[in-house]
């Protein structure tokens, strides 16, 4: 999935944002609710989708600031997570 990074992405995180809470709101064991029925309704399937995704942004974002710091054969290897995380 190829995304355009300026505004458009940043009101489409504050969105999902919005959308998660609402969803908590109305569901209080969100995130952990019982997973023994697996037929998920629209809202619930994408309050975790974005969650996920939140929660990956900003891992591979701290992997993205790391990578700056490291010197020869790490740099290079971060190079290459980044690479292949479309990070660059």
């Amino acid at each position: 999935m190829k995304g355009n990074k300026g505004k458009g992405d940043k009101e489409s995180a504050e969105d999902e944002g919005t959308a998660i809470m609402q969803y908590k709101e109305t569901h209080p064991d969100f995130p952990h609710e019982a997973t023994s029925n697996q037929f998920y309704a629209e809202d619930q399937f994408e309050s975790y989708r974005c969650l996920g995704k939140a929660i990956t942004a900003e891992a591979l974002a701290s992997i993205k600031e790391e990578s700056k710091e490291k010197t020869g054969h790490e740099k290079e290897q971060y190079a290459e997570l980044r690479k292949l995380l479309k990070l660059s």
